[in-house]
């Protein structure tokens, strides 16, 4: 009688992680999100600064073109 008792603890336990490793892999996932996101969102401001920067350049006159 006691092996089936711990085999039950056992299998409690097992339960128990797998339930655990359900919600650690929910929250990698929640979490990978979150990063990817933030990884467009910093791409998105490079890219915006860049376009800024174009758009400065292209209405300064460049260096050496002013006519005397």
């Amino acid at each position: 009688m006691r092996i089936r008792e711990q085999l039950d603890e056992l299998a409690a336990k097992l339960a128990r992680a797998q339930q655990e490793l359900a919600v650690a892999r929910e929250q990698i996932a929640f979490q990978s999100g979150v990063a990817d996101e933030a990884q467009v969102r910093e791409r998105d401001h490079l890219l915006e600064r860049l376009f800024e920067d174009i758009d400065s350049a292209e209405t300064r006159p460049a260096n050496g073109s002013r006519r005397q």
